[in-house]
């Protein structure tokens, strides 16, 4: 491969060049540096008339960013010994560029951070914030980054590690809140331990310009390249391997349009992580009903700089395929005053900044959603058990959907089975009884019955359906289920 290198507005600029055209011009296919901005961006411009620094891979990068920044231009310790891919942008920077990787590594030794390997490419992992944090409020930038972070490593420790896909960080959902004085504030809060959080409400810019899209209510997935074949896949935050990563990377794989089309995106935009949401009817449905399955892009982010990128900058190449929808809000304080949505859950609001560390992002959920999230959230068996004991299950399961039907009824039926049970019993070994002679006689023979509480009522002319029979029916299904299979005695 030739080199030039000429000078250009007094700055040294390198070309590759790589092959001749038909109509005789030189043709670039590979990057150049613009340093305004201090990125590396796709180039396809005649060389002869670009005016920046280019290079074709990354190890060129480094040459040419040490050159003009100096050998501390990255922190962390040397470039990776992993190897390229046949596509050099599609891995970003050292992982010490975007988080402390000592902080990283502690967290992930004292189980705040979870690492899984790619079950084909044991180089391959990705990174996710644990149970532990959420519910310690073990904030930090390592365990706020750890959400879906994919690198590429050889090493336990990560001293190699570089970046594959780098999603957004930990963000929250904003909420008005009533403070103990009485006067109403803002809190960040969703089902985790917030303490701390106090310091990030105080840096929102109510003002500021933003991007406003809808909540999809699914799992989130990152696209990444398989290791071995190169295909286009997902993973949730947390694995390569969850039920809904396989799932949604066998769809890819059924719909060849689909699959051409992240092919496409993954190719013509290395550089970029690309965020989806997996939704529909299925197994995989958090709360709300979705007709059919989708995967629905909802963000995209520079890895190279972590800064945030709208997604309708990709519409022409994912097509008519859903993109999380724009709302008509360009602010954070205009989005607060949006109308709810009849089956939404609310909307994301992204504020944008040049400075990555200045940019952020926040969830508002509709309260009806919210409502229906608590619902579903307190539907434990001792809940369901207190709803099919007083007839109110059917009204409360339907707020939910198809999913809590799917997910409570057949511990509802099996409560309710063991309550038709003991009254059938009792009815039979009622009708079978010898009733002639004295109501000592009678009680001797019923004493022997399996059921002899509630034969005594029948023949005390108390019947199912009455409060007081009904509430002892119930009490002995409780009694009966309380430490089998059914019942969860950690919820007792």
């Amino acid at each position: 491969m030739k080199i030039i290198v000429t000078i250009i507005h007094d700055t040294p600029t390198t070309y590759w060049l790589t092959k001749l055209n038909k109509d005789k011009r030189f043709t670039m296919t590979r990057k150049h540096y613009d340093s305004d901005t201090r990125r590396w961006l796709e180039c396809s411009a005649d060389i002869r008339e670009c005016p920046y620094i280019h290079a074709s891979s990354q190890k060129e990068q480094d040459e040419i960013m040490t050159m003009l920044y100096g050998s501390n231009v990255m922190s962390g310790a040397s470039r990776s010994s992993v190897p390229d891919t046949s596509n050099d942008d599609y891995i970003g920077g050292e992982l010490g560029r975007y988080v402390d990787v000592d902080l990283l590594n502690r967290m992930i030794q004292e189980g705040y951070v979870s690492q899984q390997k790619h079950p084909d490419d044991d180089t391959l992992r990705v990174l996710c914030y644990t149970k532990a944090t959420q519910y310690s409020a073990k904030w930090n930038d390592a365990t706020k980054t750890a959400r879906g972070l994919i690198v590429q490593s050889s090493d336990e420790n990560l001293s190699d590690a570089r970046v594959v896909q780098l999603p957004w960080k930990k963000f929250y959902t904003l909420s008005q809140m009533v403070g103990s004085d009485g006067k109403p504030g803002w809190a960040f809060g969703d089902e985790e331990n917030m303490a701390g959080a106090e310091e990030s409400i105080k840096l929102l810019n109510f003002d500021a310009p933003a991007e406003v899209t809808d909540k999809r209510d699914g799992s989130m997935l990152i696209a990444y390249r398989h290791p071995v074949t190169g295909e286009p896949c997902v993973a949730t935050k947390g694995s390569f391997a969850s039920d809904q990563a396989i799932d949604y990377t066998n769809m890819i794989r059924r719909d060849d349009s689909l699959g051409e089309t992240m092919d496409t995106l993954l190719s013509r935009h290395p550089g970029t992580t690309f965020v989806f949401e997996g939704t529909g009817p299925g197994p995989h449905q958090i709360i709300l009903k979705y007709d059919e399955d989708d995967i629905g892009m909802i963000g995209a982010i520079d890895k190279h700089t972590g800064r945030y990128q709208s997604t309708q900058k990709y519409r022409n190449i994912w097509g008519d395929r859903t993109i999380a929808e724009s709302m008509s809000a360009s602010t954070l304080r205009e989005a607060l005053a949006l109308p709810p949505r009849e089956g939404k859950e609310g909307v994301v609001v992204r504020i944008f900044n040049r400075d990555p560390d200045k940019q952020m992002q926040v969830k508002i959920k509709q309260d009806d959603y919210l409502a229906l999230h608590r619902a579903f959230a307190g539907m434990s068996k001792s809940a369901i058990f207190d709803l099919v004991s007083t007839g109110k299950y059917e009204s409360s399961v339907s707020k939910i959907g198809d999913l809590g039907r799917r997910k409570f009824d057949p511990v509802a039926r099996t409560f309710q089975n063991e309550h038709d049970r003991i009254i059938r019993e009792a009815r039979e070994q009622y009708e079978s009884l010898d009733k002639s002679g004295t109501r000592k006689e009678i009680a001797a023979r019923v004493s022997k019955m399996s059921q002899s509480g509630f034969v005594f009522s029948l023949l005390d002319g108390r019947n199912p359906g009455e409060p007081g029979f009904e509430k002892k029916v119930w009490k002995t299904v409780r009694k009966n289920l309380k430490g089998s299979r059914i019942w969860d005695e950690e919820e007792e």
